[in-house]
């Protein structure tokens, strides 16, 4: 009987599998990537985990026969395509994690708001191997532009299956955007909740004043209300995307960086109806591996990677 992998080796075979999408194809982009740190690697090896579920499962429900005609990638802050965790290392960001998954997604819509990090990602794309006629992208704000967006995932009056990334710097997805996304499209949705939110909302209380992008992004006028009431606002917008978006797993992830700093949450919400399935069977194991790693785990696997040498320096 073979052994059980551990959550370390979950975590160094997740991250070996992203440097070797980071390491592939010409890049003339160095300064343009995503600047955060090694916590960054844990996010993105709990995707990684996520996408392949998502896309092995796919194929029993997509295409000639099944109920849903196609699969497609959508993401709604798709950023420069690296991602910068050290001095020394860097990973590929979301869209080439999607677009190297084993089993292919059969569409891609990305959407960028930065010119600079939208042109970055796609000479990446190309670099790596990517067949971009199946990616289409936006240098556009995601919440500007959701019908597009709906309308291209369904490409002909398709009727797709959809992953759903959502990994916003801050505030910036709307609520309306993600409601509208999920009435139009099946969608499972992997979302990073920022750990300042709840600051934010403090310190509008604090001040007495009402912040427009706060309400956009819980879709309540009543948000500094809440706040008074003692309520969790992670807990607030959790049941509400479960009341309108699917079921969540479990319950959130909590990242911290090096310092211990809470950074985001991942929150990971699938379709009601695949309740039971192995996607939410092989959503839940994400959550239970994340859960049980952090920051030195990250250092730890890739400097056993890089050969041993202890040499990762923090950013």
């Amino acid at each position: 009987m073979p052994k059980k992998k551990t959550d370390f080796d979950w975590l160094k075979d997740q991250l070996e599998g992203l440097l070797s999408i980071a390491d592939g194809g010409e890049d003339d982009d160095h300064d343009v990537m995503n600047e955060y740190g090694l916590h960054s690697g844990l996010k993105l090896a709990g995707l990684k985990h996520a996408i392949e579920v998502f896309t092995s499962v796919a194929p029993e429900h997509a295409g000639e026969g099944h109920r849903f005609s196609s699969s497609v990638y959508i993401d709604l802050f798709a950023g420069a395509g690296r991602t910068t965790i050290s001095k020394s290392e860097h990973l590929p960001g979301s869209p080439l994690v999607a677009s190297h998954s084993p089993k292919p997604f059969d569409r891609f819509i990305l959407v960028e708001k930065k010119l600079d990090r939208c042109r970055a990602l796609e000479r990446r794309l190309r670099n790596s191997g990517v067949d971009m006629s199946k990616v289409i992208m936006h240098n556009e704000d995601c919440n500007a532009i959701v019908d597009d967006i709906i309308e291209e995932a369904k490409f002909k009056g398709d009727y797709p299956i959809v992953f759903v990334c959502v990994d916003p710097e801050g505030m910036e997805i709307n609520w309306a955007t993600l409601e509208r996304i999920s009435g139009a499209l099946r969608s499972d949705f992997f979302i990073v909740f920022t750990g300042g939110t709840q600051r934010v909302v403090n310190a509008h209380v604090k001040r007495g004043t009402h912040g427009e992008s706060l309400r956009n992004f819980m879709g309540l006028d009543e948000v500094e209300d809440l706040a008074l009431a003692g309520k969790n606002l992670l807990d607030v917008y959790r049941g509400r995307i479960q009341d309108h978006l699917g079921k969540s797993i479990g319950d959130s992830v909590p990242i911290t960086d090096v310092r211990g700093q809470e950074k985001y949450k991942i929150l990971l919400f699938v379709r009601p109806t695949y309740m039971g399935t192995r996607f939410f069977r092989g959503y839940a194991a994400m959550f239970s591996r994340l859960n049980a790693v952090g920051v030195d785990d990250v250092r730890h696997a890739l400097n056993i990677l890089k050969g041993g040498q202890d040499t990762l320096e923090t950013v």
